[in-house]
């Protein structure tokens, strides 16, 4: 014969396991330290040298010197899309990371742009890269002077040994 259980106890029981499932959950969300923080998100158009980038240029975001996202250019000149589905330049960060600076690079070159990290942001950022050139400059090279500390020497010997096979030649001595 089964017991019939009168509904005020079933009642307090399903209200006690939800209590403790609360309870429990509160705990848990406040071990992680709090609400789940979103990323920022970027999307635009890249250039080096003025040039729209090609397909499979790298872009990496960095915030204190750490990666922190990267997304490669899948249409010439631009990277990620403006619609809300597409896909974007995700940089995850944290509660601290707010208002940090992020630094972006294609390619392994800094961005001249730059933008500020914010939880949920999502930004268009024109992105442009002027890739230094070697034949730039006034011509004036500037060092720690260790080249040419080896090239006198050299020179010197070698021009100790043309100087000797030169006047050994005319059947002088030194």
């Amino acid at each position: 014969m089964r017991m019939k259980t009168d509904p005020p106890k079933k009642l307090f029981y399903a209200l006690l396991i939800i209590s403790f499932l609360m309870v429990f959950s509160i705990v848990a969300v406040d071990a992680q330290g709090g609400a789940p923080i979103l990323p920022c998100t970027f999307y635009g158009n890249v250039t080096l040298d003025g040039a729209s980038a090609s397909v499979g240029t790298e872009i990496l975001a960095k915030i204190d010197n750490q990666a922190c996202g990267n997304i490669t250019v899948m249409e010439e000149g631009k990277y990620g899309v403006a619609g809300g589905f597409g896909a974007k330049l995700v940089v995850i960060g944290t509660a601290e990371d707010e208002n940090k600076i992020i630094s972006f690079y294609v390619d392994g070159d800094e961005a001249e742009e730059k933008a500020i990290w914010h939880s949920g942001g999502v930004n268009r950022l024109d992105l442009s890269v002027k890739k230094s050139n070697v034949f730039e400059g006034d011509g004036n090279v500037e060092g720690d002077g260790k080249i040419s500390i080896l090239i006198v020497p050299i020179v010197l010997v070698i021009a100790v040994a043309i100087l000797y096979v030169g006047f050994r030649r005319k059947g002088d001595k030194w």
